[in-house]
């Protein structure tokens, strides 16, 4: 199975502790904005902070302009957090 975390807020980013604890392989990327996207979160997490899991991070400005990036990482499934 592979997952593709979409997160970019404290909330998304507790749960991911918790994915990874109970499957540290299914989740195959996460998505969170760049340090400079025009969305900001009320609880926003430092875009550095999602390296400490060890998985593949992508940063991007806007979800609707990625349908590329997220074809080609062929996940099962896309969870949002946020």
């Amino acid at each position: 199975m592979s997952i593709v975390w979409l997160s970019a807020n404290l909330f998304g980013f507790e749960l991911l502790k918790e994915a990874v604890r109970n499957d540290p392989k299914a989740i195959s990327a996460i998505i969170t904005l760049k340090e400079d996207a025009k969305t900001k979160m009320y609880d926003g997490v430092d875009p550095n902070f999602w390296k400490q899991f060890g998985i593949p991070v992508y940063y991007i400005s806007r979800i609707e302009k990625e349908e590329e990036l997220l074809r080609s990482l062929v996940p099962d499934y896309i969870l949002m957090m946020g």
